[in-house]
């Protein structure tokens, strides 16, 4: 893998991070910012809520790196299959033309040697 494929996954990888922590983050700090202490018993719970949803989205975040980290890899294994195809081909080609080659200088010596 080249290091420009590299950095790309990083910085897909490191996205994908980010954009979840921030959901996090943000839903926290909104719950937190927007009750009143009035209705602190419904901060306590709204609170216990939140933890929740960012429980499921770190647990959807394992599920899109795992899914993730699977593209990359089969992307890789596609990449690898594909230029062992293209070298094949292009081997057969080579020895195709190497072939003609030969055919052609052996037909060029049979007609020197019947003039």
């Amino acid at each position: 893998m080249n290091a420009t494929t590299k950095i790309a996954d990083f910085a897909h990888r490191a996205f994908i991070l980010g954009v979840f922590s921030a959901t996090g983050i943000v839903m926290r700090s909104i719950l937190g910012a927007s009750l009143s202490k009035k209705k602190a018993e419904l901060n306590l719970d709204l609170r216990k809520k939140c933890i929740v949803l960012t429980d499921v989205q770190y647990l959807l975040l394992v599920y899109i790196g795992v899914g993730t980290v699977q593209l990359v890899n089969a992307r890789i294994e596609k990449n690898k299959i594909m230029k062992a195809t293209w070298d094949a081909e292009q081997m057969a080609e080579l020895r195709r033309q190497g072939e003609m080659e030969m055919e052609r200088q052996r037909l060029e010596q049979q007609a020197r040697r019947q003039v």
